[in-house]
């Protein structure tokens, strides 16, 4: 097959970048939140529903690996990976870290290898994913105790294991560049950490190799300027201060400084953020907190609201998370086959919610310009749909690849350039479903 990137190259010339959806931001105001995805408004699915990764791998199991140096059992880890995968899927495989929960004072890397307990289900994720061709890397870190604050080393621990598993790629038969991170609750806040860090701040004591390309943060508390000006009763209020060594009020550089939403910038990875609105650990307005400071920032941000939901997922709300994130791991991770037809609905999706001030062109305004890409990709899918490949073909190279890229900035409709790329990539992805597509028929 033609590979997208090398048509795209050799037509327009332009920048290519890591593709992207965003949900409903307005300018300068916080995020529609009817944008989110719910359990209410996912699609209806077929019975067999190709958004969701099938098993074609075994498994294989090792516990207790060490990924550097630390005390006791803090710098271990469980590696989950594929094996006798089928279509000759031999690796190197795409990874996840999974960082567990337990209010940074407990938990442990098992907790991905078994079921925690019948409701909730959140433990056997190492190997449910390694089964779809993904290795499982489930690391401890360094708790706190009474007597000892872990802030920052569990966070440098994390990024150790990271750095770890992407030097010895070869030995793990992984891929260094496609790595996700995935945590529950208190590993939900290191795994955001780990996607808003910049690697240049001053308590990562020059740790560096952690960049990912995908976070998945299941109830974490991740904005912590957010809780304490709640106050002191407001949940996990407690567990933060015991993490970081003092209150709000007497440590406020401190608290900022763990905070993954003190670090957002444009270039962050992709982040999934799930998250039950009866939970009652840690609550649900954090993380819409945290969603909203990413959204402003232009990062890809997708928002599983669970309503009802606790600290925790049911076998059904897990898979609302699923039919969310698993669409998202076959882009970011490169496994075939791209869907045009669901991505072109999530590049309308992008595009329509980005404020007007993203757009550019003489003589018309950003929210015409906005309307505009968004007509031209509607077209697009109904073609696509038609089967009507070539014609696709020319109008998202013709309409909207070179209105998004022009060459120069009087060309370009899209004047951030981190945005930019992410819709020239997403661009760029759906090319190459759609040239498989012809290819197939």
């Amino acid at each position: 097959m033609i590979r997208a990137a090398t048509l795209v190259s050799a037509l327009l010339a332009a920048v290519t970048g890591p593709g992207g959806i965003l949900l409903k931001a307005g300018a300068g105001s916080p995020m529609d939140r009817s944008g989110y995805h719910t359990r209410a408004n996912l699609p209806q699915l077929p019975s067999v529903d190709d958004s969701l990764l099938p098993e074609i791998c075994g498994c294989s199991v090792e516990t207790g690996v060490s990924y550097g140096p630390g005390p006791g059992q803090s710098n271990l880890m469980n590696i989950y990976r594929p094996t006798a995968c089928e279509q000759e899927l031999e690796g190197p495989f795409p990874v996840i870290v999974y960082i567990h929960g337990g209010a940074w004072v407990g938990g442990h890397r098992d907790a991905y290898g078994e079921v925690c307990d019948e409701v909730h289900g959140c433990g056997g994720l190492g190997p449910f994913y390694a089964k779809r061709g993904i290795a499982g890397f489930s690391i401890d870190y360094t708790l706190t105790t009474p007597e000892y604050s872990s802030w920052p080393v569990a966070i440098q621990d994390v990024i150790l294991a990271i750095r770890h598993i992407r030097e010895n790629a070869g030995k793990y038969n992984i891929d260094p560049e496609r790595i996700a991170v995935l945590g529950h609750s208190a590993g939900g806040h290191l795994a955001s950490l780990v996607g808003t860090l910049s690697r240049d701040e001053t308590f990562l004591s020059g740790i560096s190799g952690s960049r990912v390309s995908l976070v998945m943060d299941h109830c974490g508390p991740t904005d912590f300027e957010f809780v304490g000006e709640q106050g002191l009763n407001y949940k996990p209020y407690g567990a933060i201060q015991g993490f970081l060594g003092g209150t709000y009020t007497d440590n406020w550089d401190r608290w900022l400084e763990a905070s993954p939403a003190a670090h957002v910038t444009s270039d962050d990875p992709v982040f999934v953020i799930a998250h039950g609105t009866a939970d009652d650990t840690v609550s649900f307005p954090i993380s819409e907190s945290f969603a909203d400071r990413l959204i402003q920032a232009g990062v890809e941000t997708h928002f599983v609201r669970i309503d009802g939901g606790g600290h925790g997922f049911t076998e059904e709300e897990d898979l609302s998370v699923r039919h969310v994130l698993e669409p998202l791991l076959r882009r970011v991770f490169d496994l075939r086959p791209p869907d045009p037809t669901a991505e072109l609905g999530q590049l309308e999706i992008y595009i329509g919610s980005l404020p007007a001030a993203f757009f550019r062109a003489k003589g018309s305004s950003g929210d015409k310009i906005r309307e505009a890409l968004c007509r031209k990709i509607a077209e697009v899918m109904n073609m696509v749909e038609a089967g009507l490949y070539e014609e696709a073909l020319k109008k998202l190279f013709n309409d909207i690849r070179a209105k998004l890229d022009g060459g120069s900035p009087a060309q370009d409709w899209v004047g951030d350039q981190t945005v930019r790329s992410r819709l020239c990539g997403l661009v760029d992805h759906i090319i190459e479903g759609i040239l498989s597509l012809q290819e197939d028929r």
